[in-house]
């Protein structure tokens, strides 16, 4: 799906019913589900989804629906260091540091790194999260008499922000 799908499908009608209806259902991200769900394809056809595809499927609509991005890659997708550079937004070199630090795990193939897409993508959120982390707690620190929620609301705004400087950015 392309990234202007995104915006897309976030508006959706059906989106926030879906995530209220999974939610009811006692699906979440957290895998703690008690029922199953049931796909119609048509009158006679009908099927259970595992519980793993229905927590799956609630990830994927809540990280679409807050502003985020979904990419499903395969178990063993190896890239090279200039690709999980571009994605990461560093320089190669940087990656090379990253990988020789043991930051991100990676195969030497002859003389050349390959990395596994997954792992690229993982540490690329886990550092998106320490910033957010960080950055939420340089604003609270600085205020501390505002009310919580309001901060929570701005935080919000500037990560929807960063996204869509992100997504302008990877489109050049």
């Amino acid at each position: 799906m392309e990234k202007s799908q995104f915006s897309r499908l976030r508006s959706l009608p059906g989106t926030q019913q879906f995530l209220d209806l999974l939610s009811s259902a006692g699906y979440s991200e957290e895998g703690e589900n008690q029922r199953t769900i049931k796909l119609v394809l048509s009158a006679r056809e009908s099927a259970e989804l595992p519980a793993e595809l229905a927590t799956f499927l609630f990830a994927m609509v809540d990280a679409v629906q807050r502003g985020g991005e979904v990419t499903v890659t395969m178990p063993r997708d190896l890239i090279s260091t200039q690709e999980a550079a571009e994605i990461l937004g560093v320089s190669r070199p940087t990656v090379v540091r990253l990988l020789e630090s043991g930051k991100i795990p990676f195969e030497k193939i002859g003389s050349h790194r390959r990395i596994n897409k997954g792992d690229v993508l993982f540490y690329r959120e886990a550092r998106r999260r320490a910033e957010y982390q960080a950055f939420t707690l340089s604003v609270m620190d600085e205020d501390e008499e505002e009310d919580f929620e309001q901060v929570l609301l701005e935080l919000r705004e500037v990560r929807r922000h960063l996204a869509e400087v992100r997504r302008r950015s990877s489109n050049i």
